[in-house]
């Protein structure tokens, strides 16, 4: 069962490639990234096959969407879920998201507590 996020979050968007990667700390501190954007930015074709394929139920959270206006729910994954699809991913370009993961996106969010688009 994916679980639902009702806390009030805080949101960043990280540019990787073009894509847009959508991220928000939860009340915990715990980043969960936009399930789509990752999909995207790793070359998966079929978003909801690549996360019933490669993730664990337990890391998977529906959000609403941060667009204002939008009204409907978008998956969410954790970290390990998104180590998951990275490992899987045969697209050349997930060593280069892994390290723009590990080396900027979650280093800021540990550093600030929350989320901030680095400048």
């Amino acid at each position: 069962m994916v679980g639902t996020m009702t806390i009030s979050d805080t949101t960043a968007v990280f540019i990787f490639n073009g894509t847009q990667i959508h991220v928000f700390a939860d009340g915990n501190g715990e980043a969960w990234f936009s399930a789509s954007d990752v999909c995207a930015a790793l070359g998966y074709i079929n978003d909801s096959d690549a996360i019933n394929k490669y993730c664990r139920e337990k890391g998977i959270a529906k959000h609403g969407s941060f667009a204002e206006g939008n009204n409907h729910e978008l998956t969410y994954i954790n970290e390990g879920n998104l180590y998951r699809l990275i490992i899987n991913s045969r697209e050349e370009e997930s060593q280069a998201f892994e390290v723009k993961v590990t080396e900027e996106i979650l280093p800021s969010i540990r550093k600030a507590g929350s989320c901030t688009t680095p400048l």
